[in-house]
């Protein structure tokens, strides 16, 4: 049976994967249904197990502002695009008098760091960043900080509001083997992310760019693409119907945001979300195992509130 999907047309760019070790023969597990509490306001960001089909930790989305990420010597700053954050680079001493309605605000790519991050030049003098909004959807204000020095113990930071009050100075020590380091304007380091190996998903809100280059704030789930988690998507077979068999044929993309918010639909006649019938995600972990996923719902069982994506699973 022929299978569609969406963005083949990416796949040439990670046909230079490592070679993995196959996976051995396993019995297929049970299909399990679980739903995800993001909250009406979707304040919460769910760190999810597809092996366990059960959370490893949750937070509320505005307790951390950049995410430190060290890979094979390359140091990146992730924005928290679920409170819609953006930065600035302004090539100008760290205390120097900044005009806001000058600078040229930047999302990071819901893709990944492959695809385009804000900030570019971590050594840049000063850069801006807007936090967003708060979960009332006031906004966040607005900080800047320069990176002093990055090496293999710690990260020299200054941080100060645009009118240079609340100077600090911040190191934030390494610990061997860790490669990401959450931090709060508000709170200092905190402990977000979980262990690397130890989740598959995140759900959570995330800034979409659109091809016109609007952006916007939208609920759905994002990958641990980091460590290895994949996804292809089949819109032809029955959920029922799709067994270990068909792995082979199916295309796999590492994109952070390729399972998206598209799996559902606001439907204006009657104000309410619809879920999509005719997707199934074949999802790849990050220990090699594979699983099949549909989105079945999105609303509270009990309350019927919105922000509760609820969802079919089976390993494969």
């Amino acid at each position: 049976m022929k299978k569609y999907f969406k963005y083949i047309f990416l796949l040439v760019l990670f046909s230079c994967e490592k070679e993995e070790l196959p996976i051995q023969p396993h019995i297929p597990g049970n299909s399990e249904v679980n739903q995800i509490s993001l909250l009406p306001d979707y304040s919460r960001q769910v760190f999810y197990h597809l092996n366990k089909n059960e959370t490893v930790s949750e937070n509320t989305k505005t307790d951390w502002d950049l995410l430190f990420y060290e890979n094979n010597e390359e140091h990146h700053i992730i924005l928290n695009s679920s409170t819609y954050a953006k930065s600035a680079s302004v090539d100008l001493e760290f205390d120097s008098e900044i005009n806001i309605s000058e600078l040229d605000f930047i999302s990071d790519s819901p893709e990944g760091i492959n695809s385009g991050l804000s900030i570019t030049n971590i050594y840049s003098k000063t850069i801006v960043v807007d936090r967003g909004l708060n979960l009332n959807g006031t906004q966040r204000g607005y900080k800047k900080f320069n990176i002093l020095e990055i090496n293999n113990e710690y990260i020299d930071l200054i941080i100060a509001n645009l009118d240079n009050s609340q100077y600090e100075e911040v190191r934030i020590l390494k610990e061997l083997g860790k490669e990401k380091y959450t931090y709060s304007f508000d709170d200092g380091i905190v402990s977000i992310f979980p262990e690397d190996m130890s989740w598959d998903l995140l759900f959570t809100q995330y800034t979409h760019i659109f091809n016109d280059g609007t952006t916007y704030l939208l609920t759905g789930v994002l990958t641990n693409y980091l460590n290895g988690v994949s996804v292809a998507i089949d819109t032809i077979n029955e959920f029922s119907s799709i067994n270990f068999d068909d792995i082979s044929s199916y295309n796999f993309l590492t994109y952070q945001d390729i399972i998206g918010y598209d799996w559902k639909y606001y439907n204006f006649s009657n104000n309410t979300y619809t879920i999509v019938d005719n997707l199934v995600y074949i999802i790849k972990d990050v220990k090699g195992f594979y699983y099949k996923l549909k989105f079945i719902g999105f609303y509270n069982y009990e309350t019927g509130e919105k922000g509760f994506p609820e969802f079919e699973i089976q390993k494969l």
